[in-house]
Protein backbone atom coordinates (compact mmCIF):
# COMPACT_ATOMS: atom_id res chain seq x y z
CA UNK A 1 0.00 0.00 0.00
CA UNK A 2 2.63 2.18 0.79
CA UNK A 3 3.61 2.24 -3.16
CA UNK A 4 0.46 3.32 -4.19
CA UNK A 5 0.09 6.18 -1.98
CA UNK A 6 3.67 7.77 -2.90
CA UNK A 7 2.52 7.39 -6.10
CA UNK A 8 -0.50 9.10 -5.42
CA UNK A 9 1.09 11.72 -3.46
CA UNK A 10 3.71 12.45 -6.16
CA UNK A 11 0.82 12.22 -8.86
CA UNK A 12 -1.50 15.81 -6.71
CA UNK A 13 2.34 16.74 -5.56
CA UNK A 14 3.05 17.42 -9.35
CA UNK A 15 -0.28 19.04 -9.89
CA UNK A 16 -0.02 21.47 -6.51
CA UNK A 17 3.39 22.32 -7.06
CA UNK A 18 4.81 21.26 -10.43
CA UNK A 19 7.79 19.28 -9.32
CA UNK A 20 10.66 19.36 -11.85
CA UNK A 21 10.95 15.43 -13.55
CA UNK A 22 14.02 14.55 -11.99
CA UNK A 23 12.87 15.26 -9.09
CA UNK A 24 9.34 13.09 -9.28
CA UNK A 25 11.60 10.64 -10.62
CA UNK A 26 14.15 10.70 -7.67
CA UNK A 27 11.08 10.31 -5.47
CA UNK A 28 9.56 7.26 -7.24
CA UNK A 29 13.02 5.85 -7.37
CA UNK A 30 12.85 6.11 -3.76
CA UNK A 31 10.67 3.43 -3.26
CA UNK A 32 9.83 0.11 -4.85
CA UNK A 33 8.97 1.15 -8.59
CA UNK A 34 8.59 -0.93 -11.73
CA UNK A 35 11.58 -0.78 -14.17
CA UNK A 36 12.29 -1.00 -17.97
CA UNK A 37 11.94 -4.02 -19.17
CA UNK A 38 14.17 -3.71 -22.60
CA UNK A 39 16.70 -6.07 -23.18
CA UNK A 40 19.86 -4.22 -22.35
CA UNK A 41 17.87 -3.48 -19.20
CA UNK A 42 17.27 -6.89 -18.50
CA UNK A 43 20.86 -7.47 -19.21
CA UNK A 44 22.10 -5.22 -16.70
CA UNK A 45 19.93 -6.45 -13.86
CA UNK A 46 20.78 -10.00 -14.80
CA UNK A 47 24.57 -9.25 -14.70
CA UNK A 48 23.54 -7.52 -11.19
CA UNK A 49 22.28 -10.53 -9.44
CA UNK A 50 24.97 -12.77 -11.52
CA UNK A 51 28.03 -10.93 -10.22
CA UNK A 52 26.74 -11.14 -6.93
CA UNK A 53 25.09 -14.53 -6.70
CA UNK A 54 29.19 -15.47 -6.96
CA UNK A 55 30.44 -12.68 -4.68
CA UNK A 56 28.91 -10.92 -2.07
CA UNK A 57 25.70 -13.82 -1.13
CA UNK A 58 28.29 -16.72 -0.86
CA UNK A 59 29.83 -14.36 1.64
CA UNK A 60 26.90 -13.15 3.53
CA UNK A 61 25.54 -17.17 3.87
CA UNK A 62 29.04 -18.50 4.74
CA UNK A 63 29.55 -15.93 7.52
CA UNK A 64 26.03 -16.01 8.77
CA UNK A 65 24.86 -12.72 7.83
CA UNK A 66 21.23 -11.92 9.12
CA UNK A 67 20.79 -9.99 6.47
CA UNK A 68 21.42 -13.05 4.10
CA UNK A 69 17.87 -14.42 2.72
CA UNK A 70 15.37 -16.51 0.59
CA UNK A 71 16.26 -14.17 -2.34
CA UNK A 72 19.70 -14.21 -2.06
CA UNK A 73 19.77 -18.12 -1.37
CA UNK A 74 17.60 -18.78 -4.63
CA UNK A 75 20.02 -16.65 -7.10
CA UNK A 76 23.10 -18.96 -6.00
CA UNK A 77 21.30 -21.28 -7.67
CA UNK A 78 23.20 -20.09 -11.15
CA UNK A 79 26.48 -21.17 -9.50
CA UNK A 80 26.04 -24.91 -9.51
CA UNK A 81 24.40 -24.20 -13.24
CA UNK A 82 27.52 -22.41 -14.36
CA UNK A 83 30.34 -24.47 -13.00
CA UNK A 84 28.38 -27.84 -14.33
CA UNK A 85 27.61 -26.51 -17.46
CA UNK A 86 31.55 -25.80 -17.86
CA UNK A 87 32.37 -29.05 -16.47
CA UNK A 88 30.39 -30.62 -19.62
CA UNK A 89 32.15 -28.16 -21.95
CA UNK A 90 35.54 -29.23 -20.70
CA UNK A 91 34.92 -33.46 -19.98
CA UNK A 92 35.96 -33.95 -23.59
CA UNK A 93 37.58 -30.45 -24.97
CA UNK A 94 40.19 -30.43 -22.04
CA UNK A 95 40.84 -33.85 -22.04
CA UNK A 96 41.59 -35.07 -25.40
CA UNK A 97 45.31 -34.65 -25.20
CA UNK A 98 45.58 -37.14 -23.41
CA UNK A 99 44.09 -39.38 -26.28
CA UNK A 100 45.83 -41.04 -28.99
CA UNK A 101 45.49 -38.48 -32.39
CA UNK A 102 42.57 -40.39 -33.68
CA UNK A 103 40.67 -41.00 -30.61
CA UNK A 104 41.50 -36.99 -29.73
CA UNK A 105 40.18 -35.89 -32.78
CA UNK A 106 36.50 -38.13 -32.11
CA UNK A 107 36.70 -36.30 -28.56
CA UNK A 108 36.89 -33.36 -29.73
CA UNK A 109 33.99 -33.00 -32.29
CA UNK A 110 31.49 -34.70 -28.88
CA UNK A 111 33.10 -32.24 -26.95
CA UNK A 112 32.36 -29.71 -29.25
CA UNK A 113 28.80 -30.93 -30.06
CA UNK A 114 28.01 -31.31 -25.96
CA UNK A 115 29.53 -27.34 -25.37
CA UNK A 116 27.33 -26.37 -27.90
CA UNK A 117 24.15 -28.46 -26.24
CA UNK A 118 24.70 -26.38 -22.94
CA UNK A 119 24.87 -23.39 -24.74
CA UNK A 120 21.88 -23.96 -26.97
CA UNK A 121 19.79 -25.38 -24.09
CA UNK A 122 20.27 -22.71 -21.82
CA UNK A 123 19.33 -19.88 -24.76
CA UNK A 124 16.83 -21.82 -26.18
CA UNK A 125 14.76 -22.32 -22.62
CA UNK A 126 15.16 -18.36 -22.10
CA UNK A 127 14.31 -16.95 -26.05
CA UNK A 128 10.99 -19.63 -26.30
CA UNK A 129 9.47 -17.76 -23.35
CA UNK A 130 9.16 -14.57 -25.47
CA UNK A 131 6.75 -16.95 -27.86
CA UNK A 132 4.21 -17.09 -24.82
CA UNK A 133 4.54 -13.74 -23.05
CA UNK A 134 5.47 -11.48 -26.42
CA UNK A 135 2.13 -12.77 -27.77
CA UNK A 136 0.33 -12.63 -24.69
CA UNK A 137 1.26 -8.97 -23.72
CA UNK A 138 -0.05 -7.67 -27.48
CA UNK A 139 -3.50 -9.38 -26.90
CA UNK A 140 -3.92 -8.46 -22.98
CA UNK A 141 -1.67 -5.74 -22.60
CA UNK A 142 -0.46 -7.95 -19.39
CA UNK A 143 3.39 -8.28 -19.29
CA UNK A 144 3.74 -11.73 -17.12
CA UNK A 145 7.66 -10.97 -16.99
CA UNK A 146 7.14 -7.18 -15.94
CA UNK A 147 10.35 -6.43 -13.41
CA UNK A 148 10.58 -3.91 -10.26
CA UNK A 149 13.24 -2.99 -8.12
CA UNK A 150 12.61 -4.05 -4.02
CA UNK A 151 13.99 -2.20 -1.75
CA UNK A 152 15.51 -4.10 1.48
CA UNK A 153 15.78 -2.22 4.85
CA UNK A 154 19.10 -4.28 6.63
CA UNK A 155 19.47 -5.04 9.93
CA UNK A 156 21.71 -2.34 11.49
CA UNK A 157 24.92 -3.72 12.03
CA UNK A 158 25.52 -2.09 15.75
CA UNK A 159 23.13 0.06 18.01
CA UNK A 160 24.66 3.15 16.58
CA UNK A 161 24.29 3.16 12.99
CA UNK A 162 21.45 2.82 10.72
CA UNK A 163 20.88 -0.38 8.71
CA UNK A 164 21.82 -0.09 5.08
CA UNK A 165 19.86 -0.66 2.01
CA UNK A 166 19.80 -3.02 -0.62
CA UNK A 167 18.16 -3.74 -4.10
CA UNK A 168 16.71 -6.80 -5.35
CA UNK A 169 14.79 -7.58 -8.37
CA UNK A 170 11.57 -9.48 -8.32
CA UNK A 171 8.44 -10.08 -11.02
CA UNK A 172 5.32 -8.19 -10.37
CA UNK A 173 3.47 -11.38 -11.74
CA UNK A 174 6.18 -13.23 -9.70
CA UNK A 175 3.41 -14.75 -7.34
CA UNK A 176 0.09 -16.36 -8.73
CA UNK A 177 -1.98 -15.33 -5.83
CA UNK A 178 -0.65 -12.37 -4.28
CA UNK A 179 0.66 -10.24 -7.69
CA UNK A 180 2.20 -6.65 -6.89
CA UNK A 181 -1.09 -5.19 -7.84
CA UNK A 182 -0.10 -1.82 -5.81
CA UNK A 183 2.89 -1.15 -7.65
CA UNK A 184 0.85 -0.64 -11.48
CA UNK A 185 -1.13 2.16 -9.49
CA UNK A 186 -0.20 5.38 -11.15
CA UNK A 187 2.38 3.56 -13.70
CA UNK A 188 2.70 6.20 -15.73
CA UNK A 189 3.76 9.98 -14.69
CA UNK A 190 0.77 12.41 -15.34
CA UNK A 191 -1.88 9.58 -15.81
CA UNK A 192 -5.15 8.41 -13.86
CA UNK A 193 -4.76 6.08 -10.91
CA UNK A 194 -6.13 3.20 -12.69
CA UNK A 195 -4.32 3.76 -16.02
CA UNK A 196 -2.64 0.72 -16.47
CA UNK A 197 -6.10 -1.21 -15.52
CA UNK A 198 -7.58 0.87 -18.07
CA UNK A 199 -5.54 -0.28 -21.20
CA UNK A 200 -5.70 -3.79 -20.06
CA UNK A 201 -9.82 -3.54 -19.88
CA UNK A 202 -9.34 -2.33 -23.35
CA UNK A 203 -7.46 -5.01 -24.67
CA UNK A 204 -9.63 -7.32 -23.39
CA UNK A 205 -12.72 -6.03 -24.36
CA UNK A 206 -14.54 -5.31 -20.95
CA UNK A 207 -15.02 -1.10 -22.58
CA UNK A 208 -13.52 2.40 -21.80
CA UNK A 209 -13.01 4.45 -19.31
CA UNK A 210 -14.43 2.18 -16.54
CA UNK A 211 -14.83 3.47 -12.66
CA UNK A 212 -12.86 -0.11 -11.15
CA UNK A 213 -11.52 -0.96 -14.09
CA UNK A 214 -8.82 -2.42 -11.73
CA UNK A 215 -10.89 -4.31 -10.22
CA UNK A 216 -13.15 -5.57 -13.40
CA UNK A 217 -9.60 -6.86 -15.17
CA UNK A 218 -7.58 -8.65 -11.59
CA UNK A 219 -9.66 -12.15 -12.11
CA UNK A 220 -8.51 -11.91 -15.49
CA UNK A 221 -5.13 -10.80 -14.86
CA UNK A 222 -4.60 -14.02 -12.63
CA UNK A 223 -5.97 -16.73 -15.49
CA UNK A 224 -3.62 -15.26 -17.36
CA UNK A 225 -0.90 -15.23 -14.77
CA UNK A 226 -1.64 -18.82 -14.45
CA UNK A 227 -1.98 -20.22 -17.83
CA UNK A 228 0.74 -18.38 -19.58
CA UNK A 229 2.99 -19.57 -16.97
CA UNK A 230 1.83 -23.06 -16.81
CA UNK A 231 2.68 -23.10 -20.68
CA UNK A 232 5.55 -21.38 -20.34
CA UNK A 233 6.74 -24.52 -18.16
CA UNK A 234 5.87 -27.09 -20.82
CA UNK A 235 6.86 -24.94 -23.78
CA UNK A 236 10.57 -23.84 -22.44
CA UNK A 237 11.39 -27.38 -22.02
CA UNK A 238 10.18 -28.66 -24.89
CA UNK A 239 12.07 -26.30 -26.77
CA UNK A 240 15.30 -26.37 -24.93
CA UNK A 241 15.38 -30.49 -25.62
CA UNK A 242 14.68 -29.05 -29.72
CA UNK A 243 18.25 -27.14 -29.00
CA UNK A 244 20.25 -29.82 -27.70
CA UNK A 245 18.87 -32.12 -30.67
CA UNK A 246 19.50 -29.52 -33.02
CA UNK A 247 23.49 -28.93 -31.43
CA UNK A 248 23.70 -33.16 -31.14
CA UNK A 249 23.95 -33.09 -35.18
CA UNK A 250 26.81 -34.31 -36.98
CA UNK A 251 27.71 -31.14 -38.83
CA UNK A 252 28.60 -29.24 -35.64
CA UNK A 253 31.35 -31.52 -34.99
CA UNK A 254 33.17 -29.59 -37.83
CA UNK A 255 32.71 -26.20 -36.14
CA UNK A 256 36.74 -25.36 -35.15
CA UNK A 257 38.19 -27.37 -37.68
CA UNK A 258 37.78 -24.74 -40.21
CA UNK A 259 41.39 -23.18 -40.70
CA UNK A 260 42.23 -19.16 -41.38
CA UNK A 261 45.23 -18.37 -43.12
CA UNK A 262 44.97 -14.44 -44.01
CA UNK A 263 46.59 -12.10 -41.97
CA UNK A 264 43.38 -10.01 -41.99
CA UNK A 265 41.27 -10.07 -38.94
CA UNK A 266 37.99 -8.92 -40.44
CA UNK A 267 38.61 -11.69 -43.63
CA UNK A 268 39.62 -14.49 -41.12
CA UNK A 269 35.89 -13.22 -39.04
CA UNK A 270 34.22 -13.15 -42.48
CA UNK A 271 35.08 -16.74 -43.28
CA UNK A 272 34.08 -18.15 -39.75
CA UNK A 273 30.74 -16.47 -40.12
CA UNK A 274 30.04 -18.42 -43.42
CA UNK A 275 31.82 -21.53 -42.10
CA UNK A 276 29.44 -21.54 -39.50
CA UNK A 277 26.60 -20.24 -41.69
CA UNK A 278 26.95 -23.39 -43.57
CA UNK A 279 27.56 -26.00 -40.79
CA UNK A 280 23.95 -24.26 -39.11
CA UNK A 281 21.83 -25.04 -42.93
CA UNK A 282 23.38 -28.93 -42.90
CA UNK A 283 22.31 -29.34 -39.42
CA UNK A 284 18.83 -28.15 -39.74
CA UNK A 285 18.87 -30.34 -42.72
CA UNK A 286 20.20 -33.15 -40.81
CA UNK A 287 17.55 -33.01 -37.84
CA UNK A 288 15.00 -32.68 -40.71
CA UNK A 289 15.75 -35.29 -42.74
CA UNK A 290 17.54 -37.76 -40.49
CA UNK A 291 21.24 -38.47 -40.29
CA UNK A 292 23.41 -41.31 -38.08
CA UNK A 293 23.17 -45.45 -37.94
CA UNK A 294 19.14 -44.71 -38.12
CA UNK A 295 18.19 -41.84 -40.04
CA UNK A 296 14.64 -43.02 -40.15
CA UNK A 297 13.68 -42.62 -36.49
CA UNK A 298 16.04 -39.52 -35.83
CA UNK A 299 14.03 -37.85 -38.75
CA UNK A 300 10.55 -38.84 -37.26
CA UNK A 301 12.03 -38.04 -33.77
CA UNK A 302 13.32 -34.51 -34.47
CA UNK A 303 10.25 -33.01 -36.26
CA UNK A 304 7.82 -35.00 -33.32
CA UNK A 305 10.26 -32.65 -31.18
CA UNK A 306 10.00 -29.89 -33.68
CA UNK A 307 6.62 -29.83 -33.54
CA UNK A 308 5.68 -30.50 -30.01
CA UNK A 309 7.69 -27.70 -29.51
CA UNK A 310 5.98 -25.03 -31.85
CA UNK A 311 2.28 -26.49 -31.18
CA UNK A 312 2.73 -25.91 -27.02
CA UNK A 313 3.73 -22.34 -27.84
CA UNK A 314 0.77 -21.60 -30.11
CA UNK A 315 -1.58 -23.57 -27.93
CA UNK A 316 -0.48 -22.18 -24.62
CA UNK A 317 -0.84 -18.74 -26.28
CA UNK A 318 -4.27 -19.11 -27.47
CA UNK A 319 -5.66 -21.37 -24.40
CA UNK A 320 -4.44 -17.92 -22.23
CA UNK A 321 -6.00 -15.68 -24.84
CA UNK A 322 -9.10 -16.90 -25.73
CA UNK A 323 -10.19 -17.74 -22.38
CA UNK A 324 -9.89 -14.24 -20.90
CA UNK A 325 -11.33 -12.42 -23.81
CA UNK A 326 -14.64 -10.57 -22.74
CA UNK A 327 -17.82 -12.27 -24.30
CA UNK A 328 -21.56 -10.51 -24.41
CA UNK A 329 -23.65 -12.09 -22.48
CA UNK A 330 -26.48 -13.16 -23.57
CA UNK A 331 -29.78 -11.37 -23.39
CA UNK A 332 -33.14 -12.95 -22.30
CA UNK A 333 -35.77 -11.56 -24.30
CA UNK A 334 -39.25 -12.73 -23.05
CA UNK A 335 -42.04 -12.98 -25.75
CA UNK A 336 -45.07 -10.91 -24.51
CA UNK A 337 -47.31 -13.32 -27.61
CA UNK A 338 -45.91 -16.48 -25.99
CA UNK A 339 -47.00 -17.96 -22.64
CA UNK A 340 -44.85 -18.21 -19.86
CA UNK A 341 -45.16 -19.48 -16.24
CA UNK A 342 -44.08 -16.62 -13.25
CA UNK A 343 -43.19 -18.46 -10.08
Amino acid sequence: MTNSVTASNIYMNKKRYDISPEKRKKIRESRDHVVSSTPLAKMRYFEDKFVNAFTIYPAKGLKGDRNSNFYEFLAMGIVPYTIGSLMMMGLFNYTNKFFKPHVAKAASRVGTKMALGVLLYGVAKEVSKKFISVPVNMFTGVDINMPYQKWINEFAKSDFSPGAKSTEYHGVYESTDFPYHNILYYIKDGEPRNYYYDKIAKKLGKGDDLQTADQEVKPAIKKIIVRSKAATSISSFLWAATGVAYAAQDSWGDLFTKTNKSPSIRKNLKTMMEHVKNLAKNSAIEFWQGSGATPKANAYAGRILLTAAVLSSVLGVFSTVYGVKYKKPEQNVIDANKEYVVD
